[in-house]
């Protein structure tokens, strides 16, 4: 019987290890994201959620309430993709992250961001001219990766988990709401 050299017994050691250490496509702890978007100024949102079945649904909103028109895809991301948002969202520890951001503005971009994992669940919120950090350049990424999904258009409209994407009520009236004169002493 002949013995295996060193060397040989060396290299299969090592691709075992490497191997085993990598895990395995859709063994990620992340189990589905969901990201909305407004734009204040022209009512426009989108929602995006994709799970780890590579499921991905996408949703549209652009006009006034009442005369826009909601539109609603669906399709498949490839692993690859799953892959990266899992990596992208690892870097920047999103189960670290603060929920809420510190600054608000009344017109802007604003996301609203939910993580499902296996044992646990954060919702963040972020008004984009506040900050530019990691967080959000992957929400732009995640957001714009619509772009590079094979969608198909649907009639029937999905559920989402997010409520930024939604335009406020028709019967909404900015005109109707009352602010409660100052207390005495407050303007001085």
């Amino acid at each position: 019987m002949k013995s295996i050299p060193w060397r040989a017994c060396g290299i299969l050691i090592v691709s075992v290890l490497l191997f085993s250490c990598n895990k395995p496509r859709g063994q990620t702890e992340i189990k589905s994201v969901e990201l909305a978007k407004i734009v204040a100024i022209s009512n426009s949102g989108t929602a995006l959620h994709v799970d780890s079945s590579l499921n991905c649904i996408f949703y549209l909103f652009y006009g006034n309430p009442g005369s826009g028109k909601p539109m609603y895809y669906q399709g498949k991301v490839t692993p690859a993709f799953w892959d990266t948002l899992n990596s992208k969202f690892e870097k920047i520890k999103y189960k670290t992250l603060d929920t809420t951001d510190k600054a608000w503005g009344i017109d802007g971009e604003s996301y609203e961001l939910i993580i499902h994992w296996k044992n646990g669940m954060k919702k963040i919120t972020r008004f984009i001219p506040s900050q530019a950090d990691s967080l959000i350049s992957v929400l732009n990424w995640l957001n714009s990766s619509y772009k590079t999904i094979e969608l198909k258009q649907r009639k029937a409209p999905f559920k989402f988990e997010t409520t930024y994407q939604n335009p406020p009520p028709i019967n909404y009236k900015f005109d109707s709401v009352k602010f409660p004169p100052p207390e005495k002493g407050q303007l001085k």
